[in-house]
């Protein structure tokens, strides 16, 4: 004789099979016990399809999509968990100019760090040429140091306003472009800066607050061009090579300007720092760089303790090739989305089967442990 686990769906040999007089808990459980059993089925076909083993079940994703938004004890939202239709697609950065489509791009890093140093490098030149032309453009213009002061400051107000609104303007459009656009501007008003000042004071403020918001929208679109372009392992360096820049760039002004205005007069130094774009611009224009994919999982740990979650981040270096990209890009992604579909339903597994196992011994626990078989007991 046997007695049927409905959970289970097995039946358990007994030891009245052996005298053909089968107890009568065999023959019919008491309801109190079916009715458990009936409750905790449900369960049980829900993680029926969970084995021990660990692989990933076919309907895992049906059964955590079902779940909707909500979240486990361990905090992992299993809403997330790709359905049975397919991957979700990664997150797929939106094509900008600038950004490579074919080719070799593993070096794309170096070109724009040195490019966007130059930038910064001309940057910060540009706006401190004036900390040393001022002293004859002072007695030139007959200024006084309250003069003086409005001068020099007039460049930082124009500098605190587009700072902001230069990040919206990368996140929007791409660095290249809006990095481009602030060398062009603040080289064009470094380079009318003395037919401003000949022009009076109102024009020669507006001149200084004009290369102030063309020079605040740089850093902005340098860091953003860097997040995009460089390899996670390499942005420090990036970083700490376009700082340096800028700390160049103001030791060349300070050196240089002397000379220059004693060589040509004050209007000569804001005519060749106004022109150094000349040289920047053509090699920027036509530079394609890499973009450089992050993909991001999140696990949690399989045993019972309360374990942190970790993190894993795959950083690899690829292309916006249509033909190509995407296919790898997915490639990638799918093997990182079955790790977390096999975590989270071995994860579920483990919740679930504390359920089956209550209702075992419930079920067991209605036979006196004289009628069970020996296997069984074991």
């Amino acid at each position: 004789a046997h007695v049927g686990v409905p959970m289970l769906g097995v039946r358990l040999p007994v030891a009245g099979a052996a005298t053909g007089t089968p107890h009568a808990s065999a023959r019919s459980p008491p309801d109190r016990v079916r009715a458990h059993a009936r409750w905790d089925a449900r369960v049980a076909g829900r993680s029926a399809c969970f084995s021990r083993g660990g692989a990933a079940p076919r309907n895992i994703p049906r059964r955590m999509a079902s779940l909707g938004g909500r979240r486990n004890p361990r905090g992992v939202a299993l809403g997330s968990v790709p359905d049975e239709r397919g991957l979700a697609p990664p997150d797929t950065p939106t094509a900008r100019p600038g950004d490579r489509t074919e080719g070799d791009g593993s070096s794309d890093w170096i070109t724009l760090t040195a490019l966007a140093a130059a930038a910064i490098f001309v940057c910060y030149a540009d706006r401190s040429n004036i900390s040393t032309a001022i002293i004859p453009m002072a007695k030139a213009f007959s200024w006084d140091k309250v003069a003086e002061g409005g001068v020099l400051s007039a460049f930082f107000y124009g500098y605190g306003m587009t700072q902001i609104v230069g990040g919206r303007a990368a996140d929007r459009f791409g660095g290249k472009n809006v990095l481009l656009f602030g060398v062009v501007a603040w080289s064009l008003a470094t380079f009318f800066t003395p037919a401003a000042a000949a022009a009076g004071a109102a024009p020669l403020l507006l001149a200084r607050a004009a290369l102030g918001a063309g020079e605040g929208v740089a850093f902005p679109a340098v860091h953003s061009l860097i997040a995009r372009h460089v390899p996670f392992e390499r942005r420090t360096t990036a970083v700490a090579t376009v700082t340096a820049a800028s700390y160049a760039g103001a030791a060349f002004a300070f050196g240089v300007t002397p000379r220059v205005v004693l060589a040509g007069g004050w209007e000569a130094a804001f005519y060749a720092f106004g022109a150094a774009a000349l040289l920047w611009v053509p090699l920027w224009v036509p530079a394609t760089f890499e973009v450089v994919v992050v993909v991001e999982t999140e696990t949690e740990t399989s045993d019972d303790t309360n374990e942190s979650e970790k993190a894993n981040t795959a950083t690899r270096s690829i292309g916006l090739d249509r033909s190509e990209t995407f296919a790898t890009r997915e490639t990638e992604v799918s093997k990182k989305k079955q790790l977390v579909r096999r975590v989270a339903g071995f994860n579920a597994y483990k919740r679930s089967s504390r359920h089956l196992r209550g209702a075992v011994r419930a079920e067991l626990g209605q036979l006196r442990p004289a009628e069970l078989a020996p296997d069984v007991l074991r």
